[in-house]
């Protein structure tokens, strides 16, 4: 059995790869599991509208599983979705912890949350942080480890949270999501002198996007020690 590309899209962006033969042996009551071949998607161009695949089994005497008229053999389908994930830039009191917005998002017209990925796996440890230099008049307090990445939940809905680095440690930190190939810079998974590691890959490329002219990371700043205006005071009296 040979399975072909059924892509309802006019222009197909994906295909199989070379290995698109399943034995009959692999077969059992008409049922087989295979680990190969793999559905590969690729579009340089930009996002496309979410696609439908069909996966349509084809015989060597040409009898496939494509039906004109509505039968009891229904094709496997599934819908390919154009992704990124998107990190935005956080602020807020050293003193406290700092939620970092990501959200796993999906074009259709627009970007809009993926609710339907519940596979995208993020962990701390795949953040590299950065430490901008700051000036006389405005200095980056903030240094390697004073803060760290938790990240709680599981996708569409994980929560990156980091942690408050304290009094006198005012100060940003860029932060990169690696989600290519391979990996680069330093994590900080917990708090502390000597805190620092490598850091890891997502290894979901297929997330990166072009943010400034390039299909990169997503990254956002993180900055402790400025506010929301305006401010409001609560003082108890005893």
């Amino acid at each position: 059995h040979t399975l072909s590309d059924a892509n309802a899209a006019a222009t197909p962006v994906g295909s199989f790869g070379t290995t698109s033969t399943v034995p009959a042996s692999a077969f059992a009551l008409g049922v087989a599991t295979v680990a190969t071949p793999t559905y590969t998607f690729s579009n340089a161009t930009g996002p496309t509208l979410p696609t439908v695949i069909a996966v349509r089994t084809v015989d060597a005497d040409n009898v496939s599983s494509l039906r004109a008229v509505a039968s009891s053999i229904v094709e496997g389908t599934s819908e390919i979705r154009s992704g990124r994930i998107q990190l935005l830039n956080a602020y807020g009191s050293e003193r406290l912890a700092l939620p970092l917005p990501l959200v796993v998002q999906y074009w259709n017209g627009n970007w809009q949350k993926n609710t339907a990925d519940t596979c995208t796996s993020i962990s701390a440890g795949q953040f590299a942080w950065s430490f901008p230099a700051g000036t006389a008049a405005k200095p980056n307090n903030l240094t390697a480890c004073k803060s760290a990445v938790t990240v709680t939940g599981s996708s569409p809905n994980s929560v990156v949270t980091l942690s408050a680095p304290g009094i006198a440690n005012a100060g940003w930190a860029d932060l990169v999501l690696n989600l290519g190939v391979a990996a680069s810079g330093n994590a900080c998974t917990s708090v502390g002198v000597g805190a620092t590691g490598i850091a890891t890959t997502a290894a979901a490329p297929w997330l990166q996007y072009n943010w400034s002219g390039l299909v990169d990371n997503p990254k956002a700043r993180a900055t402790f020690g400025i506010y929301k205006s305006p401010l409001i005071y609560r003082r108890e009296n005893y």
